[in-house]
């Protein structure tokens, strides 16, 4: 088998990127306190976020893009601190979609 058809095999990587995704959590069990608040720092986070964009996309434009625009939904819109929230203040969304939502019978 031609290791070369796999390496360029864009369904290889998106699960190996999924599995990384769902696994990393597990793998931050072994570290250490100081490594821990390490990479809980907004900061870090961010470079983290990015790092994966650019490995998702092979482009550092659209990685920043991408980190960008992720931070803005996260951090802004759906953060209930955030003066830009569109977040319920209560943070109770299914009380919030059923206020707009007429018929809902499924939503009980």
């Amino acid at each position: 088998m031609d290791l070369s058809t796999v390496n360029n095999n864009v369904y290889i990587a998106g699960v190996a990127l999924l599995l990384l995704n769902i696994g990393s959590r597990h793998l931050m069990g072994d570290i250490g306190k100081f490594l821990e608040g390490v990479l809980s720092h907004d900061v870090v986070k961010k470079i983290v976020l990015l790092a994966l964009f650019f490995v998702a996309t092979r482009n550092v434009v659209v990685s920043l893009v991408l980190t960008v625009v992720t931070c803005i939904i996260i951090y802004g819109l759906f953060n209930e601190k955030s003066k830009y929230s569109l977040v319920p203040v209560d943070g109770d969304i299914k009380k919030y979609i059923l206020k707009y939502y007429k018929g809902n019978e499924g939503w009980s």
